[in-house]
């Protein structure tokens, strides 16, 4: 039985907000087979495990490529940024992984779906998405990235759904800009309405298939 989240985990010994504390050593493995086996390599899928893990950890103060790494076992940063960038997985399938185990663990009748957005600050105008726009991280207009998140809460605690990268017009009215960046054809395509996680949550709440969110 997974405890609330935010509680203390007997084996860890520590709180973290926004992980869903089960049964210390035991838990972690279970949840690793599962998203594990959408990498291509063993190794690869430990190590990107292990990056997250890292993530949650209230005792890395600050969380770079050096000290992700040191926590990790790894003898430099240079394992990390091919996790992040290269490395051959099923992101959508470890998606419906995290999606399926936090159902399972928090899933209630009464269960609602949370939208938010974050905003990524960044400099030069080649990241996808990116463009001078509102974002909350600043508290004002700044040139930056916007992420959509989509979250389950119930009485028992919350979790991560799904998430999507918001593409304005200024990049969807821009096809070759979305081909030298590497966007997939029809990503993102629509007004500012239709920004927001997809299909993901549908079950979560008995509903159907629809884009859910909005950015006016």
């Amino acid at each position: 039985m997974a405890a609330r989240i935010g509680q203390a985990d007997p084996v860890y010994g520590w709180e973290e907000e926004g992980w869903v504390v089960g049964q210390g050593e035991a838990e972690w493995a279970r949840l690793s087979e599962r998203v594990g086996r959408h990498f291509a390599r063993r190794e690869t899928g430990a190590r990107a495990l292990g990056y997250v893990r890292g993530l949650l950890s209230p005792h890395i103060e600050r969380k770079n490529a050096w000290q992700l790494a040191e926590a990790m076992g790894e003898d430099g940063p240079y394992g990390v940024p091919p996790v992040l960038g290269r490395a051959c997985w099923d992101a959508e399938a470890v998606r419906d992984e995290v999606r399926g185990y936090v159902l399972e663990h928090l899933g209630e009748p009464s269960g609602v779906l949370v939208v938010d957005e974050t905003g990524f600050l960044k400099k030069g105008q080649f990241s996808v998405g990116v463009q001078r726009q509102y974002t909350g991280t600043a508290g004002k207009v700044e040139n930056c990235q916007v992420g959509v998140f989509l979250g389950y809460a119930s009485e028992r605690g919350h979790g991560l759904l799904d998430r999507e990268l918001y593409l304005p017009r200024s990049w969807t009215a821009h096809r070759t800009r979305c081909v030298v960046a590497g966007v997939l054809p029809g990503a993102g395509v629509g007004d500012q309405t239709g920004a927001g996680p997809t299909d993901a949550g549908a079950g979560a709440t008995g509903g159907g298939s629809r884009r859910v969110g909005h950015r006016g």
